[in-house]
């Protein structure tokens, strides 16, 4: 006897359902082996914690911390000159920001920013290690960013110690783009890589 019309529905869409699930079954144990197959990934080189830089800059919490600590964490940054209006020693205060509020991420960068466009002449040898350093490379990214508002001698030094570290590549374009002739001349000049 054939079945009706309807019930071979219902047989055919419970079939495809079990095919389905089979399918389902089948793509997630192939994932599963072949992730189980595979070597590791190499571990991801360290950032930069606290420790590391805390060694290099002075780290005294200043007074107002709180109040800039919520005034870099709004999503929309508040203007440098804003934010350094209540602070009694502006380079010290975000000096221990770069070093002290680590989320969220763009609170630190905002005060290295501030930092380098208002400070630079103050923090050079902090934009220095910032483009040399491998740790802090996102912090150097945005230093060779910032190089056109930069004073001409902090750029060149910025430059010179860019040129020879793992941000070369970066540090060439933006010289290259820069319309200093002082920065433009460290192209020309050989470039001692730093140990």
């Amino acid at each position: 006897m054939v079945a009706p019309v309807g019930q071979r529905f219902v047989d055919a869409v419970a079939g495809s359902r079990v095919v389905q699930w089979r399918w389902e079954v089948t793509v997630l144990l192939w994932t599963w082996a072949t992730a189980m197959a595979v070597e590791p990934a190499p571990e991801a080189p360290k950032l930069a914690d606290d420790a590391q830089l805390s060694e290099v800059v002075d780290v005294a919490e200043p007074p107002e911390a709180e109040a800039l600590r919520r005034a870099l964490s709004m999503r929309h940054a508040v203007p440098c000159a804003e934010l350094e209006a209540g602070l009694q020693d502006p380079v010290a205060a975000l000096q221990w920001a770069v070093v002290s509020i680590p989320q969220p991420p763009w609170a630190a960068m905002h005060a290295a920013e501030c930092l380098a466009v208002g400070h630079g002449d103050v923090v050079a040898a902090d934009l220095e290690r910032w483009v040399t350093d491998p740790a802090l490379k996102g912090l150097g990214m945005q230093t060779l960013g910032l190089l056109p508002h930069l004073s001409e001698g902090v750029a060149v030094q910025v430059t010179r110690a860019a040129l020879a570290g793992e941000l070369a590549d970066r540090a060439t374009r933006v010289a290259r783009d820069d319309e200093r002739p002082a920065v433009q001349a460290l192209l020309l000049a050989p470039v001692e890589a730093t140990p």
